[in-house]
């Protein structure tokens, strides 16, 4: 097997793990056509991954004005399996007000889920022509499983070399509905088989600071936010926040 069909099952695994269990803009899903097309780590294409799965924390209250203030921060259980006192204080929210609607909706709101970000090219064109840079493209990690399947699919069948930056090609993401209705197909592009121009290859995001930015300050606002949304008391251990300067 090719190293580069080890990344891909590699890829595949840490996102079916990421089920039980922003530094970068991130590009979301539009409703419609999208195009994406993979970029692989232009210093070891074989070895280091195109993706690693994320979860943020929103939460939110009012300011002195009346209006809605927001706040978040990357979760430490989705994006690094590691302890996540903001989890924790969910967990603790949805046991209390279990039966309540209004307040399992607000909790639901600020709970993170699982999700991938990809290094690649996004459109809404399939000739990519308004595209001026490359991305960090939020996926469902079921989008993400799909994508994977095909790309592997193909790859086994010798259809095509989709990662290849010389003869690759994008797939189609046709996003359709709304909420829970959400639906997403995806389709490869293979008869648009072009080089990665120079200008996407050589400025390519990075995953590492994405996944491994933190902010004690932010992380203090959100996890005060979750506090006073529901109730909950802050950890014990968010005393020491100041002091975490890595997730790694």
């Amino acid at each position: 097997m090719s190293a580069l069909m080890n990344l891909l099952k590699k890829s595949q695994e840490v996102a079916k793990n990421a089920r039980g269990n922003r530094g970068n803009d991130l590009q979301k899903m539009q409703p419609g056509e999208n195009y994406v097309r993979i970029i692989l780590n232009k210093d070891d294409p074989d070895n280091i991954p195109f993706s690693h799965k994320y979860g943020i924390h929103y939460a939110k209250s009012k300011g002195e004005d009346g209006k809605d203030v927001y706040s978040a921060h990357l979760c430490f259980q989705h994006t690094h399996d590691k302890p996540c006192e903001m989890c924790e204080m969910v967990m603790e929210a949805k046991a209390k007000y279990k039966g309540n609607k209004a307040m399992e909706k607000v909790i639901d709101d600020m709970r993170a889920s699982p999700r991938m970000a990809v290094v690649g090219m996004w459109s809404q064109k399939e000739d990519f022509s308004d595209t001026d840079k490359t991305s960090l493209i939020d996926m469902p990690m079921s989008v993400f499983d799909d994508l994977m399947d095909a790309i592997m699919q193909d790859m086994n069948d010798e259809i095509g070399e989709p990662l290849s930056r010389e003869k690759g090609y994008a797939y189609q993401i046709t996003r359709t509905g709304s909420g829970l209705d959400t639906d997403y197909k995806v389709k490869p592009m293979r008869k648009n088989k072009t080089a990665v121009p120079a200008k996407f290859w050589d400025n390519q995001p990075s995953l590492e600071q994405f996944v491994n930015q933190t902010d004690p300050t932010k992380l203090m606002a959100t996890s005060k936010m979750i506090a006073r949304a529901t109730g909950i008391a802050l950890p014990a251990s968010m005393g020491n926040s100041k002091d975490r300067k890595s997730v790694v």
